[in-house]
Formats: structure tokens, sequence, C-alpha cells
């Protein structure tokens, strides 16, 4: 052991006598200790509410969806797509267009999101489940259109299978030149019977406020090639996990398509979680801040009992870089001691969340315990940053007192 922390050892584990620095210094440890329980406890709730957000994403997420990395819009023969679908371990994939439109009905218009799915759409996702009313494949009057419309767009221009009037669409002209005289030109328009409703999930607004119809009527519609689509969609199978299944299509598709994972899916949700979860690191790190100067207190009380160690120290040959090492030394054991403890007893707390759900809040007329995740990167992050601080803190009040003992 070398000759400081052999030193700095001694004088936090001292059994000579327990005087005020010591109870100090056990309170320091104490404060960090808890602070560092917090810390994980607060991390791992985080993580837990990400992944259960996560779980109860829409029925109508594919386990995977293939994107262009820029740009908007693929052919489903671009090379090197063929190829990436026969990657191992797809069960299924379907074409998906989307788009932005106007809806108009007799009661009402309203600006939406046009949605076009394939025949194989059905074998992607929880497609049954999502269908609230009516069926894809219903009959239309005349041959229409047929509509599939999310359970609020429904709501908000009172329609629905039942409804007897068509759906307007109109969609802004991308092609041609826009006559001045006729406003109506800088648009193109199509009209249908809505068939079905659906309702993925009630908090999915892309889902709910949205119009489907088959991918075929809505390249029509937008003036777009045959086989030209904004993803496509992939259904993982049972034996495999979707991120293993990810990178293996990502590196047959290259860097020009991104294949992403139903998180990925939702940014905004895991962004959202993000923010929160590091905004509540930095508050608990500022209330660690002044559980640190408990440390740079207790140091400062060692520093002015043990001053005739030092001088003897000195005299027998120690160098002042090695006594100030002592005391950096000694204020950072103090912080790490009441991190380890506050870290396993944050760790323990979670185990014990995790299997039995002690702790739980009320939704409605239901509890349910609070969702917990460790990640071994929190932790980390945690030990990490709690040792800097004890460095900074152990730094000043021992550069000061050295300062002054060698005038």
């Amino acid at each position: 052991m070398a000759f400081p922390l052999f030193i700095a050892w001694r004088y936090l584990f001292s059994h000579k006598r327990l005087n005020a620095v010591n109870i100090v210094s056990a309170i320091s440890a104490v404060a960090v200790g808890i602070v560092s329980m917090a810390l994980v406890c607060v991390l791992s709730i985080f993580n837990g509410y990400e992944e259960l957000i996560m779980q109860q994403s829409s029925l109508l997420d594919p386990d995977l969806r293939i994107e262009r990395a820029e740009g908007n819009t693929f052919s489903i023969h671009t090379p090197g797509i063929p190829e990436g679908l026969k990657t191992s371990g797809i069960a299924a994939y379907s074409q998906r267009l989307a788009a932005q439109g106007l809806v108009r009905t007799k009661y009402g218009e309203q600006a939406t999101g046009l949605i076009g799915y394939d025949s194989l759409w059905h074998n992607v996702v929880d497609l049954k489940n999502a269908i609230t009313e009516g069926s894809l494949t219903q009959r239309t009057p005349d041959g229409q259109k047929a509509l599939a419309s999310g359970f609020e767009l429904a709501l908000l221009l009172n329609t629905g299978v039942d409804f007897a009037d068509p759906v307007h669409i109109y969609v802004p002209n991308r092609l041609g030149m826009i006559n001045p005289l006729a406003p109506m030109s800088a648009f193109r328009y199509t009209c249908g019977y809505i068939t079905a409703t659906l309702e993925g999930d009630r908090n999915n607004y892309d889902v709910s406020n949205s119009l489907f119809m088959p991918v075929e009527d809505l390249q029509n519609l937008l003036g777009y090639e045959s086989g030209e689509i904004n993803s496509i969609e992939i259904r993982v199978a049972e034996n495999e996990r979707p991120e293993q299944v990810q990178k293996k299509l990502q590196k047959v598709l290259g860097k020009k398509f991104a294949v992403l994972t139903q998180t990925e899916q939702h940014p905004e949700i895991k962004r959202l979680v993000y923010v929160e979860k590091w905004m509540s690191f930095l508050i608990l790190i500022f209330i660690l801040l002044l559980a640190a100067f408990n440390i740079i207190s207790s140091l400062s009380m060692l520093l002015i009992e043990k001053k005739q160690d030092a001088d003897t120290m000195a005299s027998m040959g120690a160098t002042p870089r090695q006594i100030k090492r002592i005391f950096i030394i000694e204020g950072t054991l103090i912080s790490m001691l009441g991190a380890a403890g506050g870290i396993l007893l944050g760790i323990l707390i979670c185990l014990i969340q995790q299997k039995y759900g002690i702790i739980t809040y009320s939704i409605g007329m239901v509890s349910v315990p609070y969702p917990v995740r460790i990640e071994a990167v929190d932790m980390l992050i945690c030990a990490g940053t709690i040792i800097l601080l004890s460095l900074i803190s152990a730094f000043y009040p021992v550069h000061f007192f050295g300062r002054h003992w060698h005038r």
C-alpha cells in the first residue's frame, strides 16, 4: 500500500478515540450515501418508465421499420432492398406510404395524415385488435375507394363505417404548373367511403388522427410511381430479437437507409423521458454538492487536528506533495465509502421493487407498481460523478491549508 493511502486509511479508521472529526466524517459519508441511493433509484425509475411506455406502444407499430437516411421516398425495387428483405429473422414485411392532406365531409374538414398500406399489412401488425369497427376488405358503394379512419378523426368529422356520404381527400399537386385563375388546380383530389375505424393506442396521435387507404390509391393520388414508398414495416420472427435483426439488416442496406426499432420510431417519447431523467439527475447532483460541504468541513477539521503530524512527517522526509495527497485521499475515501454503500443500497431497493412491486401509484381504481430497470451505465455515471465531486471538494481545503503550512 502506498504511503499516502496507508496514512489516509489509518486516519479514517482510527480506533483510538471517537472525536468530532470522526463524527463529521461519518455524517459526510452518510449524506453522500443517501444522495447516491436516490440517484440510483430515480434513474432506474425513469429507465423503467421508458421501457413501460415502449411496451404499451401502438398495435400498429412494427418491430422494425426501414426508412431512407436522407430524403422522403424510395422505390421498393431500389438495389439492396430485395436482398435486405431476405435477411434471416424477418417473418413478414409490408409497404407503407405516408403524406399530409385535407379530409372533408359535410360536417367539417380536418388536416390530417394519410397512410397507405398494402395487402400484407395484417401480417406485420396486430391489425385484428386495432380495428374497432368494420373491415378493410369491406365493399364500398359504386366501387369507390375503401378508407379506414383513425378513432379521433372519425369523431372530429362525425364519420364512420355507417356514414352514407363519401369522404373527400385533397393533397397539394406536386406536378405541373398551377393556374392562378383556377385555385383548385393546386390540389389533387379523390374520394371514398369509410369501411373501418382503427385505434392502435389512445395516446398515439398519429394513428388516431390519420386516414388509411390502399398504398396504390395513395400513390395515384400523390402522383408517385408504382412501388414508391416512405418505409417498409417488418415483423421479426418470434425466436429473434429485433436488435439483432436490425444489425444484420443495416449491414446489408448500408448507410443510405435507417433501420429503426420501436423505440427509435418514437424519438419524441425517448427524448422526453431522457430530458426528465437527466434534469432529475442534475437536481440530485446539486443536493450532492451541498453534501460535499460536509466533506470540506470534516477535512478542514482533520487538517487542523493533524497539523503536528504533518510537521512530523515533513521532518522525517515526506514531501509537501505526499502530505497533500494524504488528505485528498482521505476526503475521496469518505465520499467513495458513502457512494459505494448508497449505490449498493439503491440497487438492492430497485431489485426488491422489481420482484415484489412494494411501492405503487394509482391509475384510477388500480394500483400499479413503479417500473424499475437498472442500467450499468447509470451506475458508472453516478460513481464517476461522485468521485469527481469528492476530489474537487477535497482539493480546496488541502490546497488552502497546505499553502499556509509552508509560508
